[in-house]
């Protein structure tokens, strides 16, 4: 389906946007903290442990609905940030990304 500049945000429901941010946010505290996945996210503990200790930048994929993200965040930003702070920064990002082509 093909979208015009401005239409994507009232394609997702409110509150669905926050709540990928601060499931990825979650997702990237836990493998830098080397803490135990939640169930949701151990399909990727292999990957993400890999990660943690093979490389200085995680890169994590965020499927929307017209586009895939690409995002890549040093280990040490993920650390120094809160949980809310990476939830808030991830959903700008996001936004910010919304009506590229």
């Amino acid at each position: 389906m093909a979208y015009k500049p401005g239409e994507l945000r009232m394609a997702y429901k409110p509150g669905e946007l926050e709540g990928y941010a601060r499931r990825a946010a979650q997702m990237m505290k836990a493998a830098e903290s080397r803490g135990a996945l939640s169930a949701d996210y151990i399909t990727y503990a292999d990957k993400l442990r890999a990660a943690r200790e093979n490389s200085e930048v995680l890169q994590v994929g965020i499927v929307m609905i017209h586009k895939t993200l690409i995002v890549k965040i040093p280990w040490e930003r993920i650390r120094d940030s809160s949980e809310e702070a990476l939830t808030e920064w991830l959903l700008k990002y996001m936004l910010a990304r919304m009506d590229d082509a």
